[in-house]
């Protein structure tokens, strides 16, 4: 699994990477970098896009929204905080091991 760290040093390094890039074609200059006070951690999400359809933008407080932005409406959940995206990209797994651990415990139930 990938450790917070890396991807705050990933990320810094794709920041760092698009400046130059921006400098090399069009000339632009962007001063020092700086944590934002809410970063924000995408997941780009199908199920976000037809929640918010009928929802609208929801926010959960502490942890980040749902909303599927105009133009193009992709739907997206926004975590603001790494660990809680972690969580959520790592549930399937999750629930995959529990089924597993319950099927075993089943089994010996009902020897």
């Amino acid at each position: 699994m990938t450790e917070i760290n890396d991807l705050l040093t990933i990320t810094v390094y794709e920041c760092v990477n698009a400046v130059l890039e921006l400098n090399a074609r069009i000339g632009l200059r962007v001063g020092k970098l700086k944590i934002a006070s809410k970063p924000e951690w995408v997941v780009y999400d199908p199920v976000a896009k037809a929640f918010c359809k009928y929802n609208g933008q929801v926010t959960y407080d502490g942890i980040g929204k749902v909303n599927a932005s105009k133009p193009k409406r992709i739907g997206e959940i926004e975590f603001h905080d790494v660990r809680i995206l972690i969580d959520y990209l790592t549930m399937p797994i999750r629930v995959r091991n529990m089924e597993t651990k319950l099927d075993i415990i089943f089994d010996k139930l009902n020897k």
